[in-house]
């Protein structure tokens, strides 16, 4: 079995589901469910999957890594331009195109074919995580996101909630009269 003690992420990918891990990397269960295969050569946080079709995206020590599923042990470094990485970071397809996904961590990165577009640079914050993401199916351009402070005392939380309509060039601050209730901290949207 998998001997962990905290899980930051779960998905399914060609070979099966895809657990990432807090300090042991990210497994792939295999053979039917008897075997766990450790994609990480060295250990750290595991996160997030995000299936294409030859290949798919995780997260192994908060970064952004490229798998070929016909060498589950070989993977490539295609992190946004950014030196902020977030364990806790998860994907995001648009509107399931496989090679068209959000990166959601301290920043909000859009990627495609490789390229990336930061789409939160406008938005004033220091070290402030997105806890919550979303966007509308029927107008891409309009994306919400709500950031919180990482903190373990409720009197340093200072959480935003901000709307795009302009595919994030420009941001505005919606938080206004939100009932931000007991820990103000947006998880979904």
């Amino acid at each position: 079995g998998l001997n962990t003690m905290q899980i930051y992420g779960v998905g399914f990918i060609q070979e099966g589901m895809a657990v990432g891990c807090q300090d042991l990397g990210t497994f792939i269960l295999k053979n039917k469910g008897k075997d766990w295969l450790n994609l990480a050569s060295l250990y750290g946080d595991g996160g997030d999957v995000l299936d294409q079709d030859t290949s798919f995206l995780a997260l192994m020590s908060g970064t952004v890594r490229l798998m070929q599923y016909d060498n589950l042990k070989r993977d490539v470094f295609i992190h946004p331009p950014t030196s902020s990485s977030h364990f806790t970071s998860w994907f995001r397809y648009l509107n399931n195109a496989k090679d068209s996904f959000f990166f959601v961590g301290k920043e909000l990165w859009f990627g495609s074919n490789r390229k990336w577009n930061n789409k939160t640079k406008s938005i004033p914050r220091s070290e402030f995580v997105i806890t919550g993401f979303d966007y509308s199916p029927q107008d891409p351009q309009t994306m919400y996101a709500a950031y919180n402070q990482p903190t373990w005392s409720a009197n340093n939380l200072s959480g935003k909630f901000y709307k795009t309509e302009d595919g994030g060039l420009n941001w505005k601050d919606i938080t206004g009269s939100l009932p931000i209730l007991a820990w103000r901290h947006i998880t979904s949207i």
